[in-house]
């Protein structure tokens, strides 16, 4: 998920209310861009990813995957409520 260069419009970025504090900020920039920019268009530019030769790393898979589903279920939510509420 976090292992890759991204590229963003200043301008999508500034008007943006991030509340993520870990690697699933990611996720949050992609949605919320997503979904107040029906016509930005993502790229996604393929890269291998080669396994580690030195050292070990920062991140611990199970807090990832659980804060991984915390924030999509987060994203969701909130943007089914605020649909809800109109």
């Amino acid at each position: 998920m976090s292992n890759n260069f991204k590229l963003y419009d200043a301008k999508l970025l500034k008007c943006l209310e991030l509340k993520c504090d870990n690697f699933d900020i990611v996720e949050e920039i992609l949605f919320k861009i997503v979904k107040h920019n029906i016509n930005v268009t993502i790229i996604e530019i393929p890269y291998t990813f080669k396994k580690r030769m030195f050292g070990k790393t920062k991140r611990d898979i199970i807090l990832f995957m659980f804060t991984f589903l915390v924030t999509l279920i987060k994203l969701v939510q909130s943007n089914t409520s605020k649909i809800s509420n109109k």
